[in-house]
């Protein structure tokens, strides 16, 4: 019996999530909406940032891996000169059974940036956390990842009580400016909306 890959190219969880192939330009889309420096790749980024992605970088002199979470910069992203986006790797999660949410505050409607965005994936058996993935985004030049947060709800019930604890092990090293301090308590609210969805 031939053992399961640890990883799946990115374009095959979203066509297995969506019960049906990607055509070339979804294809295309999935990765051009990686590298571009815009809102409508939150989703995709807080997500696989979550899921612990990777991605494979080709360039002319070698090929390199780089994790989502580190792809980005304040400017930008890690691409040098020559360089391009060849494949986007997802680990496979413990738990195909494994509950997703995701959930971003505007201050409009959907042609505004995301004020903060949160992706949760949560893997339970028997009501018992047993996995469990947090992504902020807009709270960072950067997409963050809650491990505090995750760690404290490992083993676990997920209730308001847990969720409520995790919400504020999201934000405890949180050191915003005077200008965006009000996004400490909407990054909360959407963790604990995120963990009991």
């Amino acid at each position: 019996m031939k053992e399961e890959e640890p990883h799946e190219k990115a374009e095959n969880a979203i066509a297995r999530l969506l019960g049906r192939d990607l055509d070339d330009r979804e294809r295309a889309e999935v990765f051009a909406t990686l590298v571009r420096d815009e809102s409508a790749r939150d989703l995709l980024v807080k997500a696989l940032t979550a899921l612990d992605a990777v991605v494979k970088v080709k360039g002319p002199q070698k090929e390199r891996i780089v994790p989502v979470k580190k792809f980005y910069r304040p400017l930008g992203n890690v691409l040098r000169a020559n360089e391009m986006l060849a494949e986007i790797q997802i680990p496979r999660f413990p738990s195909p059974a494994a509950m997703h949410s995701f959930l971003k505050f505007r201050s409009r409607k959907s042609i505004d940036f995301a004020v903060v965005s949160v992706a949760a994936i949560i893997a339970a058996e028997g009501g018992i956390c047993r996995d469990v993935r947090i992504a902020l985004g807009a709270v960072a030049p950067t997409p963050l990842r809650a491990a505090k947060a995750e760690e404290l709800l490992k083993g676990k019930a997920v209730d308001a009580a847990a969720a409520e604890a995790a919400a504020e092990a999201a934000v405890a090293s949180a050191a915003p400016l005077t200008m965006n301090a009000y996004k400490v308590e909407i990054a909360k609210s959407l963790v604990k909306r995120a963990l009991l969805t």
